[in-house]
């Protein structure tokens, strides 16, 4: 969800309007929800409100660096943007690290998890029928795929690799985001996820504010 505010004049005197903007999940809705905002010319501020992700505690890499890249561009045009939290964790926790500042919603309020996982499936045998999936590569492509074929023979060190180096990316840039972050905490580059107070101790938020407070706190940054 994003929320974003502009400056009409009535009878000469500014009036602040706030647009609210809910993104149905879809990593292309976000995106081209910030990008409209950012081509408007009124647009003085910007802010993303992650409310509670449900049974998920993150999500996909493949999001993270096109919204990375939304936040970047308007950054560079020296438009505040900030985040509102309730649960940011993983992936989101990423892209909020970019921001200019992070609010945990509430004092449950939970952020963190900096790290990297993937789950596999070995769908090569159905036991219940006995079929079997045979795949077959062309000798000119014996390393397609192979980190996840060696995973599924019980050899995960190449896919521990691949992970790590996104772990790597993750941690330097929430290192460059949040200059201030403890990194040397007990947990914090390492997966843990923090409540309100934890995080704030460890430089992971710049503070608690519900999402009307956050609304006034990016429009002071934006006229100061």
């Amino acid at each position: 969800r994003s929320f974003r505010e502009t400056t009409d004049s009535i009878s000469g005197s500014p009036n602040r309007r706030i647009k609210r903007h809910r993104a149905g999940g879809s990593n292309e809705q976000c995106i081209s929800i910030i990008r409209d905002g950012d081509q408007q010319p009124a647009l003085r501020f910007s802010g993303l409100s992650y409310p509670q992700q449900g049974g998920g505690s993150g999500g996909s890499v493949d999001a993270v660096m096109p919204l990375i890249n939304e936040i970047q561009k308007i950054r560079a045009e020296g438009k505040p943007i900030i985040s509102h939290v309730d649960q940011c964790c993983s992936a989101a926790y990423w892209i909020a690290s970019q921001t200019d500042a992070i609010f945990a919603d509430n004092l449950l309020s939970e952020v963190g998890s900096i790290g990297a996982y993937c789950e596999l499936y070995d769908e090569r045998e159905n036991k219940a029928t006995g079929a079997r999936t045979i795949d077959v590569y062309a000798p000119q492509s014996k390393d397609k795929n192979r980190s996840y074929r060696e995973a599924l023979d019980g050899n995960t060190e190449l896919l521990e690799k691949e992970l790590s180096e996104i772990v790597s990316q993750f941690i330097a840039d929430v290192q460059a985001g949040r200059p201030g972050i403890k990194a040397e905490a007990d947990g914090v580059m390492s997966g843990a996820v923090f409540s309100t107070a934890k995080a704030l101790e460890s430089g992971m938020v710049n503070g608690q504010a519900c999402l009307e407070d956050c609304i006034e706190i990016v429009y002071v940054r934006a006229n100061s």
